[in-house]
């Protein structure tokens, strides 16, 4: 009896835990999107904001620039409470009274420079261990947001642009290789693994292809050694293959999975995504070690997939 009471209350807590996975969280299931952005607030729950204001309404945004903008325009409303999701655990906290953290190496949410909430001084303090940033109060980061605006402002301007005329922002992307193209580093043909194509283009026109972005990287830190003509300097772009969409996105703002169960061509990956809200769910889902960026990779990263 004791036994099948232990199944039951088993089956009850498993049950539970999924419908709390799929319930996500209260204030984005009533505010999915940003209404400034359209932006998913689900998927950017670790900048959302949520907002009550003094009219007895409340809107949720993606992050505290369009919150910011929000309570520009309705300059007649005065907030009452003010939450943002916690960096680290994605719950709601009480901005103002939150540990802010502007700038660092992480990309921020509509906004070139970032601004993250933590709840607990010594995890803002660890993050800017680790990615860089400044530490500030509440009212610090809205002066940096109010500052950020026009330049941000210009950059998602640029980005809607190229999207509607069906082009990617910044660079035209590649085309894919063809059948006889060979990895330089392992000599591999590159097109019989277009999940895992990575490209590297210079200024001169010339082209590399690659099998994955272990390979590349082992390319650019090797490069007198693979290409002797050319130099770092003389690279335009860098493309990598994102896990998900399998479309080629920007390298230098990709981030990187190390140490999961995924294998490429070559054995061990860098595992690319698109964005980081991607990164950490395949981090979740095939038991990845760390996220890095682009700038994060080195030599002996490299060697410690091989």
């Amino acid at each position: 009896m004791k036994h099948l009471c232990r199944m039951i209350l088993a089956a009850f807590l498993i049950l539970s835990t999924v419908d709390a996975a799929a319930a996500g969280f209260p204030d984005t299931e009533k505010y999915p999107k940003c209404p400034f952005c359209n932006m998913d607030r689900e998927k950017y729950a670790f900048s959302r904001v949520l907002v009550a204001y003094d009219d007895g309404t409340e809107h949720g945004y993606c992050s505290l620039h369009c919150a910011a903008v929000s309570m520009a325009v309705n300059i007649d409303k005065a907030p009452l409470r003010i939450q943002v999701g916690d960096y680290d655990t994605r719950e709601l906290i009480d901005a103002e009274a939150a540990v802010w953290v502007i700038g660092g190496d992480r990309p921020g949410v509509m906004t070139r420079r970032a601004k993250w909430a933590f709840g607990k001084q010594q995890a803002a303090e660890a993050f800017i261990r680790k990615h860089g940033g400044t530490a500030a109060d509440f009212d610090a980061a809205m002066k940096a947001v109010y500052e950020d605006m026009y330049e941000d402002t210009r950059m998602i301007r640029e980005k809607r642009k190229a999207a509607r005329a069906g082009k990617p922002h910044e660079t035209a992307l590649p085309p894919k290789p063809s059948a006889e193209e060979k990895c330089p580093v392992c000599g591999m043909f590159v097109a019989k693994y277009p999940d895992w194509t990575a490209v590297v283009t210079f200024a001169d026109g010339q082209r590399h292809y690659f099998d994955g972005a272990k390979d590349m990287f082992k390319y650019l830190f090797g490069l007198e050694k693979y290409n002797p003509g050319q130099q770092v300097q003389n690279i335009r772009h860098i493309h990598v293959t994102d896990y998900y969409d399998m479309k080629f996105i920007d390298a230098k703002n990709a981030f990187f999975v190390v140490g999961s169960d995924v294998y490429g061509p070559m054995g061990r990956e860098l595992i690319p995504l698109a964005g980081r809200p991607d990164a950490e769910t395949f981090m979740k889902d095939h038991r990845g070690l760390r996220i890095l960026t682009f700038d994060d990779i080195t030599p002996e990263t490299i060697r410690g997939l091989d």
